[in-house]
């Protein structure tokens, strides 16, 4: 998110049901997309980077993706912005009765949280996400929106630029797409610890554990590989998993779990011991439901 600006156009997904009465079922389901600009940039209380923008959101946007005019996700839909009231309605009896009610403060305030701010908690699952560089083709997008002429302009002088070094190269005898460098080297790369999912919320996911102990659980106040609250066999956190490189082991240690830990073969480990396994060891929490493997792989 470093890369945008204020005053940027940005484009927000979401299934706002404010009409629920007045449209049918399928027409609930299609995706509505509400333009706006980025007001501000700021942080919450809490320390957490948050988008201001002016695009209509409304309860079924929050957590859908916003897009900036290159297509690339920037933040999630959060919340408008609220104020409480007070409100005089009747009760049962049909006596007035005082209340607060939280309404919009005022319109287009809507606040949406950094993508970056979402990072950690992806690699902590295990979930699959792609960050890339923007180089020329954002810029490109936002000049070729506010000043067509000038984006053509540019794109030929790109091209003429490109084509007269291609030529220049050629006449010259310096092959394309060839440099001079060094020779590859034929030292064996490095191994990286690696915690590959078998069953269960994380089957087929690939965890890196190259940066220290992972605790394994479900308080994400506790562990980063945070299982789902349904999950009642995995203790709050359940085990930690650690690798330790002098010895090319991992060590797996239970922190007293009610359900306990187990190797692939059904034996228990011994509660807050840490217990050594080598690379290609499959053990798992509570029940064989949620399998794991440890191993090394080539980075």
């Amino acid at each position: 998110s470093q890369n945008v600006r204020d005053d940027e156009a940005v484009f927000v997904l979401g299934f706002p049901g404010a009409a629920d009465d007045l449209v049918d079922s399928d027409s609930l389901l299609t995706v509505k997309v509400s333009r706006g600009g980025i007001s501000a940039q700021v942080r919450s209380e809490q320390g957490v980077g948050l988008y201001q923008i002016d695009a209509a959101i409304n309860p079924g946007h929050s957590g859908g993706p916003i897009f900036n005019e290159a297509g690339r996700i920037i933040g999630v839909s959060v919340m408008k912005s609220l104020t409480l009231v007070p409100t005089i309605s009747p009760d049962a009896q049909g006596k007035p009765e005082w209340g607060l009610e939280r309404v919009p403060l005022a319109e287009n305030i809507a606040w949406a949280i950094h993508i970056d701010e979402l990072l950690p908690g992806l690699r902590t699952l295990g979930l699959p996400f792609t960050v890339d560089n923007p180089g020329l083709l954002e810029p490109m997008v936002r000049l070729a929106r506010r000043e067509p002429v000038a984006a053509l302009v540019l794109t030929l002088l790109l091209f003429l630029t490109a084509g007269g070094l291609w030529t220049w190269r050629q006449r010259v005898g310096i092959p394309i797409g060839k440099s001079k460098g060094k020779a590859p080297s034929n030292t064996p790369r490095p191994f990286g610890p690696q915690l590959r999912g078998l069953g269960g919320p994380f089957a087929g996911n690939v965890l890196d554990l190259s940066e220290g102990a992972l605790a394994m659980g479900r308080d994400p106040r506790l562990c980063q590989l945070v299982f789902p609250a349904e999950c009642v066999e995995v203790g709050r956190q359940h085990a930690l998993l650690r690798f330790d490189a002098q010895t090319d082991q991992f060590l797996l240690e239970d922190c007293g779990s009610r359900n306990g830990t187990f190797l692939e073969a059904g034996e228990r480990l011994p509660p807050n011991q840490a217990h050594q396994l080598p690379p290609g060891t499959r053990f798992y929490l509570g029940d064989r439901r949620y399998r794991f493997e440890v191993g090394l792989a080539n980075r």
